[in-house]
């Protein structure tokens, strides 16, 4: 399985343009078909029938397209990941650093309360422009693999979940 999106220009480094896919980037791109294939459910599978319902010798092509029109695959991991979605404030969130962040995370909002509840009363009290020159990126990782790059957290589930 290969993804079949545009790729365009093609660098082994970070680049200023999200128009330049990395090696790393593409690297990624295996597994989104199966992704695709397990959170779109049917309409892919049947759409993609010559890789994941290639036709036997003998089956005719009747016999083939018939196959197709009643395969059926559920999007069982679509539903776990909107479970899931939830999960992520569940346990206590836990911060790493030096002692800044530890005092900071045991008062985060200047009346002892710390990190844990004040993700729970979190309340938008003003808004306005944003003044930093640059956006800080802060990269989330499931599986990490590397720098920027990483697995579907549920990528095992989708590949069974294909097979049956």
């Amino acid at each position: 399985m290969t993804y079949t999106g545009a790729v365009g220009t093609i660098s082994k480094s970070i680049s200023d343009t999200p128009f330049t896919r990395s090696l790393d980037a593409i690297a990624m791109t295996a597994s989104w078909n199966a992704m695709a294939a397990v959170t779109l459910g049917s309409d892919f599978i049947r759409s993609q029938a010559a890789s994941y319902l290639p036709q036997e010798p003998r089956e005719t092509d009747d016999a083939w397209e018939s196959r197709i029109a009643r395969s059926v695959l559920s999007p069982y991991t679509q539903r776990i990941i909107e479970t899931a979605a939830g999960a992520i404030l569940r346990k206590p969130i836990h911060i790493e650093g030096d002692d800044y962040w530890k005092t900071f995370s045991e008062n985060v909002d200047g009346l002892g309360s710390d990190l844990n509840q004040g993700q729970n009363s979190f309340i938008l009290h003003e808004s306005g422009e944003f003044t930093l020159p640059e956006i800080p990126l802060v990269p989330i990782y499931a599986n990490r693999l590397g720098m920027l790059r990483s697995q579907p957290p549920l990528l095992d589930i989708a590949n069974l979940n294909i097979t049956h």
